[in-house]
């Protein structure tokens, strides 16, 4: 393979760097442990990870209070792509708060289950998903209470009577009752079921507004015990697993200072081979630790304080070892964005803390080995952030480059966003791309206004593109951002590097193509990081959907060949739900901003009687919008 002459100039740079970081004793501009981020593009209400795609790799899976799942499939070396939502239909008009992964009508892939409930109706529910060919199936309901409203807080997963089918256990509370009574509410999974299919839910009242339930074999007899914590009723409840999935309190433990008990989680803290307890305060941010006796008792250690004032809501703690000493510390998000540690000293006790700041709304932590090299990564979830951020154990240099998936129109030119990310500053680019010249033609490769400001409106000190000549196949970008080393594209962010302009084909129906990066022996495509160091980047195959656009009339909203007031009254009563909406949605849309709201009647209104600005293109004559996926218009009856 030959040498681009960008290699050859950053192999030049790359000397010239190490040889200034040795007489001037050049720092990094990012730190290695720079997050990579992933973004699921909604409010985040829970998460978890999981291979639902089936390709053995952990994707990332978000859910939002209305049941729209977000998962951004695992693509390699830790990374994930292709971000794909699934709205889960009619009747979810509550909120969604619990959300779990498992094989749950067992046959060995994974599926999903979430809660939610109603505002004030009774029930509550559970709904499963099951995954064929990593796509969710219809939702199947499953109501927890005929007559109450039941609200789930919580949930995991676990086969309590040993049939070898995963059963549900919740923590639910009566919000409508007085005290808001609190449950554990279990689901007995059917055994030989060919669908996921639950016997009646038995509910275990306990204490008031349960907020967190775990399930462990506490008492080491081989089957799971559960574990309930409730923050109105200040109460931490330890319940048997007797036998065939029933239920019986062993311990409870009360607080009559109100600490809130937020969170628990099931850890040997003093390494004497007992399962022991670590419960999270909601009020006083603090931890305190259950150190077991026998016999599902536990022994109430001294409330340890964690955080400050400022620091926000302290959420669920997770049990990790975080500086590999063989003794289990305690990780805490905080809403503010910083995260705790307190090491553990193996006796039951956290004597050290440690902390640093990652992006805001930090609410859930997660521990998985994402890239397979037997070391476990740290994700967190970012709630309002509408992402993830991932921090790699091994500390390896990693990134990755991609295209978003889109829709374009057929016969109009488009920019697509070269998108690059990496844990450390990103210095430089070598990469090629190809695609299909019969559907797409590639015009420029410029770069980025993110670029441009990385660069302080210089622009970058080398920029080479190649658009593939005559056949218009394969794309190359070789690019030197600053040769010094003093600026580019920041650590831990999603950046775009360039636009990509093509020119689509007029074609006469809908068609599919992609984008897809060079993969060869010498590591294309890769960035250069900070401190000039070369490294491959993971990359995905981007699907386009070339959408060939309904020509229309702007403004002739009931479609009968002219604008004028009736088109207005229609749309009026459209947009206050009295008539539906119609086949063009685009031709509402007069001021061609893509939202339909009042100021489109507006102005079609001034237009026709106060000599306002007409309707934007296509008018007065039928044709096709500047943007003609802004608003979907499946036909237009006066229109060709």
């Amino acid at each position: 393979m030959s040498i681009s002459p960008c290699r050859a100039l950053r192999l030049l740079s790359t000397v010239l760097l190490a040889f200034m970081a040795c007489e001037r004793g050049l720092e990094a501009q990012f730190q290695l442990s720079s997050p990579l981020p992933t973004s699921v593009g909604l409010i985040i209400s829970e998460h978890c990870i999981a291979d639902v795609t089936g390709d053995a790799l952990p994707d990332l899976i978000a859910i939002n209070g209305g049941g729209t799942l977000a998962i951004a499939r695992g693509i390699g070396a830790g990374l994930h792509g292709e971000v794909v939502h699934h709205p889960r239909g009619e009747g979810i008009d509550g909120l969604v708060r619990g959300l779990a992964a498992g094989d749950l009508d067992g046959d060995g892939d994974q599926d999903l289950v979430f809660t939610w409930s109603h505002p004030m109706d009774p029930g509550g529910f559970v709904s499963v998903l099951v995954f064929e060919n990593g796509v969710p199936g219809d939702r199947i309901d499953f109501m927890l209470d005929p007559l109450l409203n039941r609200v789930p807080f919580d949930l995991t997963l676990s086969d309590l009577n040993g049939d070898g089918r995963l059963d549900i256990v919740l923590c639910t509370t009566l919000l409508g009752e007085a005290f808001q009574p609190a449950a554990v509410t279990v689901l007995i999974g059917v055994a030989n079921s060919a669908i996921p299919d639950y016997l009646i839910p038995q509910h275990y009242p306990r204490s008031s507004m349960a907020r967190a339930v775990e399930v462990a074999d506490l008492d080491l007899d081989g089957d799971p015990d559960v574990v309930l914590s409730c923050r109105e009723g200040d109460s931490l409840s330890i319940f048997e697993n007797v036998g065939n999935g029933q239920l019986a309190l062993a311990s409870e433990y009360l607080f009559p200072e109100e600490p809130h008990p937020y969170s628990v989680v099931v850890g040997d803290l003093d390494q004497n081979g007992l399962p022991d307890l670590l419960l999270g305060t909601w009020m006083t941010r603090s931890l305190i630790p259950f150190l077991a006796t026998g016999s599902l008792q536990f022994d109430r250690q001294a409330e340890i304080s964690v955080g400050q004032f400022g620091w926000g809501i302290m959420h669920r703690i997770r049990l990790h070892d975080m500086n590999a000493d063989g003794h289990s510390d305690a990780v805490i998000p905080f809403s503010s964005g910083l995260i705790t540690t307190l090491y553990g000293d193996g006796q039951g006790d956290f004597p050290d803390q440690d902390w640093f700041v990652t992006y805001q709304s930090a609410k859930g932590i997660g521990f998985t080995d994402l890239d397979g090299n037997g070391s476990l990564e740290m994700i967190i979830e970012h709630t309002d952030m509408q992402l993830f951020t991932t921090f790699f154990g091994d500390q390896e240099l990693r990134g990755r480059v991609y295209f978003e998936p889109a829709a374009v129109s057929a016969g109009l030119n488009h920019e697509l966003p070269l998108k690059v990310t990496a844990n450390l500053g990103i210095r430089g680019a070598d990469l090629t791309f190809h695609l299909d010249p019969s559907i797409l033609q590639p015009q420029s490769l410029v770069p980025s206004s993110q670029l441009m400001t990385a660069t302080a409106g210089n622009g970058p000190d080398f920029w080479w593109v190649d658009l593939g000549g005559a056949s218009g196949e394969t794309v190359t970008l070789s690019t030197i951002i600053d040769d010094t080393g003093l600026y580019g594209l920041g650590a831990g962010l999603v950046n775009d590097l360039a636009l990509f302009s093509v020119s689509v084909s007029d074609l006469s129906q809908d068609a599919e193509t992609t984008l897809t990066f060079e993969s060869s022996t010498a590591g294309d495509p890769f960035l250069t990081l900070t401190g000039g160091l070369e490294v491959p980047v993971s990359h995905d195959v981007t699907p386009i959907q070339v959408v060939v656009p309904t020509r229309f009339l702007r403004g002739d909203v009931n479609e009968n060949g002219s604008v004028n007031v009736g088109d207005a009254v229609v749309l009026l009563r459209r947009m206050f739900g009295l008539d539906p909406p119609g086949n063009c949605l685009s031709a509402s849309d007069t001021d061609a901003d893509g939202n339909l709201d009042l100021s489109d009647a507006i102005r079609l209104l001034t237009f026709l009687f106060s000599g306002g600005e007409a309707p934007e293109a296509p008018y007065p004559d039928c044709g096709i919008g500047l943007d003609p996926l802004l608003l979907p218009c499946e036909s237009h009856s006066i229109c060709p």
